[in-house]
């Protein structure tokens, strides 16, 4: 028999499972078994899949070739403008070997009316050349289906670009609090690993489980549970609880307190965690 430590459910052994402490995709090798079959699933999917999936996550798994469980290594840079030309789309493209390939020019067929005429604008990769003739083909096919109208397409002008260092841009929004409690996850289970089965009944790790074990959790009901700190990115910050002397570590640290648990965390980006 076992006790989970999210569920605090007394279970047969068989019912146990392996619990990457720091995330499996990102390179997480510390385990615990502690955890049931049934928790375990819920915390990748609701709980874990938030931080790895972010996109800052994404970026640093991208250029440390951190694959998920599908094995593909994930590619933040998937939609893209060029700095220079922003209504081309591109997508920053890796080899089967995982290195950089190429920057390519995501295909875009655009209406535009110059002169009370409309026009066809076509924007292809070079090495999409040959796929001219059947775009057009398309293109002339939906309008008789749609209209019922003869169609004839007819080249007015062709414009070839070579880019010899292209910029990609890119806009990016995502909230910082959907992967926080991917972070306070991690600080729970270290938390355990380091105070034992005694850190299941203090008062904060039973508010932290009230919150992990929710499929999804809103910043006003992590208030009503009673959770007071903060997670926070570090920057140019140096931790103050031990020396990263590679940033690309995964590495933890407590500081236990009569009322508090401090916990410097680097997970690819340096975190600082605190929660009483």
């Amino acid at each position: 028999m076992f006790r989970c430590i999210i569920c605090l459910k007394d279970l047969p052994d068989e019912m146990a499972s392996q619990e990457h402490i720091f995330p499996k995709a990102l390179g997480g090798t510390q385990v615990i078994r502690e955890v049931c079959q049934a928790c375990n699933s819920h915390l990748g999917r609701f709980v874990e899949e938030p931080l790895i999936n972010n996109w800052l996550m994404q970026a640093k798994r991208m250029l440390l070739r951190l694959p998920g469980k599908s094995g593909c290594v994930p590619n933040p840079l998937e939609r893209g403008v060029l700095v220079d030309e922003p209504e081309v789309k591109v997508r920053y493209e890796f080899g089967a070997d995982e290195k950089a390939k190429r920057l390519y020019v995501i295909p875009q067929v655009k209406k535009e009316t110059v002169d009370g005429e409309e026009r066809i604008r076509i924007i292809l990769n070079k090495s999409d050349e040959n796929k001219l003739p059947e775009i057009l083909e398309r293109i002339a096919t939906r309008y008789v289906a749609k209209t019922g109208k003869s169609c004839t397409l007819n080249q007015i002008s062709r414009r070839e670009v070579i880019v010899e260092h292209p910029q990609i841009k890119q806009d990016v929004c995502f909230n910082l609090w959907d992967w926080q409690r991917g972070i306070l996850k991690i600080a729970y289970e270290l938390a355990y690993k380091e105070l034992g089965t005694r850190y299941l009944d203090d008062p904060a790790a039973a508010k932290v489980r009230a919150m992990l074990q929710k499929e999804d959790v809103s910043r006003e009901e992590a208030t009503r549970v009673g959770i007071r700190g903060e997670i926070r990115l570090l920057g140019q910050e140096k931790p103050r609880l031990f020396v990263v002397d590679n940033p690309d570590w995964l590495v933890g640290g407590l500081i236990v307190s009569s009322n508090a648990i401090f916990d410097y965390i680097n997970l690819l980006i340096p975190l600082r965690v605190a929660w009483c």
